[in-house]
């Protein structure tokens, strides 16, 4: 990288820690992406702690240089932040890492499950084996929750 291109990433990246908004952080990303440098992947990588739109501008930034990308998203993975973690493995099942396909997956189920659990819906099933509705709404606060047929 040439002193121009290491000029051009420092004033970016001071751009960057100066953003506010979502548009702010993308409109950057989208021109740290665009420099095309070695030093963008570090700076993009970076930004996968972050969440909604300033990550997806990262995501696609970071897919954007493909197979180059891959030493940064290792390190994401084994990071310490969920998001970066997480991200991290978006970038490598989109490169086409079976491994990070299978992780995606297996995190998915296991956040369905914690929301399930979350909203009480785990807990359907009483001690006669039929499922119980607990989200029914009645007057009576003592009434006890409906029963549907087991399916």
């Amino acid at each position: 990288m040439n002193s121009t291109d290491k000029n051009i990433i420092r004033a970016l990246e001071d751009r960057l820690s100066r953003c506010r908004f979502s548009e702010e952080y993308v409109e950057t990303i989208a021109e740290i992406t665009a420099t095309r440098t070695p030093r963008a992947i570090a700076v993009l990588a970076s930004l996968l702690d972050s969440t909604g739109p300033i990550a997806e501008a990262a995501i696609e930034g970071l897919l954007s240089f493909g197979a180059d990308a891959l030493p940064a998203m290792r390190a994401c993975v084994d990071s310490d932040d969920a998001d970066m973690i997480r991200h991290g493995h978006v970038v490598l099942a989109r490169l086409g890492d079976a491994d990070s396909v299978r992780w995606l997956h297996a995190d998915d189920e296991e956040r369905a499950e914690a929301y399930l659990d979350e909203m009480g819906f785990l807990d359907l099933d009483d001690a006669d084996g039929d499922a119980v509705d607990e989200t029914t709404s009645t007057a009576n606060d003592d009434a006890k929750p409906r029963k549907h047929p087991a399916a």
